[in-house]
């Protein structure tokens, strides 16, 4: 046991919390950042903004807009039905650009994965085309889709078949014709990048739920896809596991990598993607860039998107829209 008492004492511990990769309410954890008063902080979004001090300056973020040039992946009137007439798509419309890193977000049932499959090549729409690069690749293959589309499950059991991490990680290379030197030289690099390099000997199945996901990561990143779809990575991790996986994600977007990233996680969906498609019903309900969705916080509220505390607070405050604790910080001065 490291620290009990009530929960607002606790949960003001902001810098014990983050040592032991876990979230604090961003509540408080901006008041620690900010010197703003004395422990305990306070943990919802009403209680912070009546302690806040009134004598403030704010300036405005840049607001960021949607990359443009080449599509990554486009989706042109796309449907889709697991039974016959009952459609879980409905006409889809979408581009993904090149070096993009967006998420999809909305219910349960409201089309993420399906759409993210038929992305991936794992289902084939009912009519529609899908695009990647330019190409056409509607009833292409799913291992021909592979190459240049690489997708991660939800849950990493679904994936992991080999006995090492070593031999996951090599399997598609091996598949592809590549030498064994070849082979051991991107083990090691993709491993080293995902903090693997000392469970390549390690049965994945007997790791982790972190490690096996690292684990499933590994193994599609080690093909160096163009596009990588994750599907609801985070779930099961704890917020310190959750932000070393999205780092390494964020480091191959950065180095050119298409994201597609499905999260029930919103302070995922503020920190690391610049776009954010809304779902429900099998149709596009909000498309646009970050803060301009997350901006919408009535809107979002009507589809059950637990809007993030900072993006509350700061439009509670100011009228407009912080996206991350950082950027409040960073943005906001006492006078």
């Amino acid at each position: 046991m490291v620290l009990e008492g009530p929960a607002a004492n606790v949960l003001s511990e902001v810098e014990l919390l983050h040592s032991l990769g876990l979230h604090p309410p961003e509540t408080a954890e901006i008041f620690s950042k900010m010197s703003l008063r004395g422990k305990p902080y306070p943990l919802d979004v009403d209680g912070a903004a009546e302690l806040f001090p009134s004598i403030i300056k704010v300036t405005h973020p840049l607001a960021a807009g949607l990359e443009q040039g080449e599509p990554a992946v486009e989706l042109e009137d796309v449907w889709f039905a697991y039974e016959p007439g009952q459609w879980v798509l409905n006409g889809i419309n979408i581009k993904v650009m090149k070096g993009e890193m967006m998420a999809l977000i909305g219910q349960n049932g409201s089309g993420k994965t399906t759409l993210a499959q038929i992305v991936a090549g794992i289902l084939r729409p009912a009519r529609g085309i899908v695009r990647v690069f330019g190409k056409d690749v509607t009833r292409q293959a799913v291992m021909v889709r592979g190459r240049e589309v690489g997708y991660i499950f939800q849950n990493p059991d679904y994936q992991i078949f080999s006995n090492t991490v070593r031999d996951e990680i090599a399997y598609g290379l091996r598949a592809a014709g590549m030498s064994e030197y070849e082979v051991e030289k991107q083990v090691n690099t993709v491993s080293e990048m995902v903090g693997l390099k000392d469970l390549l000997d390690e049965d994945p199945f007997f790791l982790s739920k972190a490690e096996r996901q690292r684990t499933a990561v590994a193994s599609i990143l080690a093909l160096n896809p163009r596009v990588i779809i994750l599907d609801e990575p985070t779930t099961g991790l704890s917020p310190g596991e959750t932000t070393a996986l999205m780092e390494t994600v964020n480091k191959l977007n950065r180095a050119g990598t298409t994201i597609i990233t499905i999260t029930h996680d919103m302070w995922v969906v503020t920190k690391y993607c610049s776009r954010v498609v809304l779902m429900a019903d099998g149709k596009i309900v909000m498309d646009g860039p970050t803060r301009q969705i997350f901006s919408n916080i009535r809107e979002l509220e009507k589809y059950d998107i637990e809007v993030p505390q900072v993006v509350k607070l700061s439009n509670k405050l100011f009228g407009q829209t912080f996206l991350t604790v950082d950027e409040f910080v960073e943005n906001v001065k006492i006078r």
